[in-house]
């Protein structure tokens, strides 16, 4: 039960941090709020979908996490035996987790867009070696590379951050 109320408070904080990045997306100017709108947006449902993780057990194997997932016996179900049945994500892949957000976050800080979302997805995916292929890794690097770049920079003419050692 304990682990349930930390999931908990971050599927809320979640939302709430995607709430926030709405209602400031909205006073850019109106070239500049598409992309903040989607990514909210997007992050938005993404939390609400977590969030609801946590109160139907059906949809607990698909947010929280699909190895440890139980099957729920079928009939009627007390509130406790609920909880059991609940997947527990352990707390080290959780810190897992905030720190790979950390090291991207410190990465766009420090090298800006053009050069951290490849190199990110590229580590990534090479970490993950056992459950990806190093072909994934260096795919997912190229796309990411060529929508960051391509698309965004150059096509949509976003002026991406270029980060605190190449402004």
């Amino acid at each position: 039960m304990k682990r349930m109320r930390a999931e908990l408070f971050l599927d809320i904080a979640w939302i709430v941090l995607a709430c926030g990045y709405i209602a400031m997306s909205t006073q850019y100017p109106p070239a500049g709020r598409l992309i903040p709108m989607v990514v909210g947006c997007a992050a938005l449902i993404a939390g609400l979908f977590q969030l609801m993780g946590n109160f139907l057990p059906k949809l607990r194997f698909l947010t929280h996490d699909r190895k440890l997932a139980q099957p729920i016996k079928p009939g009627p179900v007390t509130p406790l035996e609920d909880t059991r049945e609940m997947a527990e994500v352990s707390p080290r892949w959780q810190w897992i987790a905030l720190i790979w957000g950390a090291v991207l976050i410190v990465g766009l800080l420090l090298f800006g867009f053009v050069i951290t979302m490849p190199l990110f997805f590229l580590a990534y995916f090479l970490v993950q070696r056992r459950q990806r292929s190093w072909k994934l890794a260096i795919g997912s690097s190229i796309v990411m590379g060529a929508l960051t770049y391509g698309v965004f920079d150059q096509v949509l003419q976003m002026h991406l951050y270029a980060g605190v050692l190449f402004s």
